[in-house]
């Protein structure tokens, strides 16, 4: 009995800064992909585009499996449905940029 309580246990507050760190993790990403995102506005090659719309939905997918496992499993508690909100919302997005946007005519 005496052994099980010599081994070092988690903290809440150990815890916690594993959360806030991982929080800060999805922020940076966040930001790192807005700002490739507004300085390749101005691209206008559509293999270009559609390649970068397909690689960002998949990426969005995967971080919404990924969210969706920890969330479901109590690993990232309540938080994790606000990201998870966040990847479904960029992967609709990106899905409409590849599958359903309207190609302008040359004119």
């Amino acid at each position: 009995h005496r052994d099980l309580h010599s081994f070092p246990t988690r903290r809440s507050s150990d815890l916690y800064a594993a959360t806030k760190l991982a929080a800060q993790f999805f922020g940076t990403g966040m930001l790192a992909l807005g700002l490739l995102l507004w300085f390749a506005k101005e691209v206008t090659q559509e293999n270009l585009q559609k390649g970068m719309a397909i690689a960002l939905m998949v990426g969005a997918a995967a971080g919404l499996i990924i969210t969706a496992v920890g969330t479901t499993s109590n690993i990232l508690r309540s938080n994790g449905w606000i990201a998870m909100l966040v990847y479904l919302l960029f992967g609709l997005v990106y899905a409409y940029l590849v599958f359903m946007k309207p190609r302008a005519e040359a004119v």
